[in-house]
């Protein structure tokens, strides 16, 4: 009958880190001398002391998976220790250790009037650990998620056929129950993107239409301001990428390829801030913006008025060229900003990831516990600010000699 006792401790003991049923055998100490003395009243503390060192297990692996960057190598030592130790338990339930027998635990009766039913629970919560580590040996973090939902749900199955209900309670009053892994509680709204950074975000996604409204209308004066104003942008865009908060720095989102392939194998965990995915987003628009609005400068003919402020700086021939450019040029920029409004859309709709309203508040509600961006430096701000607009007046006039 051994190797039907094997899954009451098991389950109890997992499911203690679980979101359904918190608590279990593992973390109750034995208080009152068991009524009966002899080897059954240590078996049953030998049990209750493997329900910990499995309850320890799972909290590993929770512990790492609620973590930004989960260690899958750590997970899969802790889903191995959790299995080993589920079954050692074999030999810890023997017939009349039950609560109704007198001793200081929960395991029912049941669970010896009803073997079959206690050997195939013992069987889901094996299956399911030894699961859990070849996931984790896989590295996928979103599936190791959800395996310990899978082991959570086989112990929810035991808790209710095979464990005394009173315990629950009992446990879960002087600690508020941990999350499942695979369904962790959200945090409160925490920082992720600095006003600055916003401001100039929604300052881009304004005035790309507007010089397109402005060429298209023959407005060149207004065209021309624009321009000046998007170069100051870009220009600040780049000066707080080095400067500014921890989610604007390059440094923090632009990543190598393996790092990029790891993301989207579901290797590399990502919390807040551009994904390595999203980092190529953001340096093709950045790009693609300054080399128009470069192209702009010294676009156009002197002799209709409409001429970039650097347009002097070239001759007919490099201007013509550069005018052509700048006009058919266009039509990259406006591609790559539908590949990222695309991608905006996917998010939302797939991965249920509202990236809009981030962009507007500034902050977002995530799971797990995540480390908030950096408040502003106003004073690097201020520095940014100034030799960004400084620069683009400078060439807004022409860039005279600074002497």
């Amino acid at each position: 009958m051994a190797y039907k006792q094997v899954i009451l401790g098991a389950a109890v003991a997992a499911f203690t880190f679980s979101l359904a049923a918190c608590g279990g055998e593992a973390a109750t100490e034995v208080e009152a001398a068991a009524v009966a003395a002899g080897p059954e009243t240590a078996v049953v503390e030998e049990r209750q002391a493997n329900f910990k060192a499995i309850g320890k297990s799972f909290k590993a692996i929770r512990t790492q998976l609620e973590g930004s960057s989960p260690d899958t190598s750590a997970i899969a030592a802790a889903a191995t220790d959790m299995n080993a130790y589920a079954m050692l338990l074999d030999d810890h339930f023997p017939e009349g250790t039950s609560v109704d027998d007198g001793y200081d635990t929960e395991a029912l009766a049941a669970i010896w009037d009803k073997p079959d039913d206690f050997t195939d629970a013992k069987a889901r919560l094996v299956d399911a650990s030894a699961q859990m580590i070849t996931l984790a040996e896989g590295g996928d973090v979103a599936a190791i998620g959800d395996q310990v939902g899978a082991v959570g749900g086989s112990c929810k199955n035991c808790h209710d056929n095979f464990r005394l209900d009173t315990d629950y309670a009992r446990l879960s009053d002087p600690e508020p129950a941990p999350p499942t892994p695979g369904s962790l509680v959200s945090d409160p709204a925490v920082r992720v993107w600095d006003l600055p950074l916003r401001l100039t975000h929604w300052s881009f996604a304004l005035l790309v239409p507007a010089l397109w409204w402005s060429a298209e209308n023959s407005e060149w004066a207004l065209h021309k301001r624009f321009g000046v104003a998007l170069l100051g942008l870009l220009v600040f865009r780049i000066l707080w990428g080095f400067l500014g908060t921890r989610t604007a720095r390059f440094s923090s989102f632009v990543k190598g390829p393996a790092t990029i392939w790891g993301y989207l194998t579901g290797k590399v965990a990502h919390t807040i801030g551009h994904n390595p995915v999203g980092a190529l987003s953001v340096l093709g628009l950045l790009t693609v913006m300054l080399v128009q609005v470069g192209a702009g400068l010294f676009a156009g003919d002197p002799y209709d008025g409409a001429t970039g402020p650097l347009n002097p700086l070239v001759g007919v021939a490099t201007a013509d060229t550069l005018t052509q450019w700048h006009e058919w040029f266009y039509w990259v920029v406006l591609g790559f900003v539908a590949l990222h409004l695309s991608a905006i859309a996917l998010y939302g709709i797939f991965k249920q990831n509202d990236l809009v309203s981030a962009m507007l508040s500034g902050t977002k509600t995530v799971k797990g516990e995540v480390e908030e961006n950096d408040r502003v430096m106003w004073l690097r701000f201020v520095l940014c600010s100034g030799v960004a607009v400084g620069l683009a007046l400078w060439i807004a006039n022409g860039a005279p000699p600074l002497s």
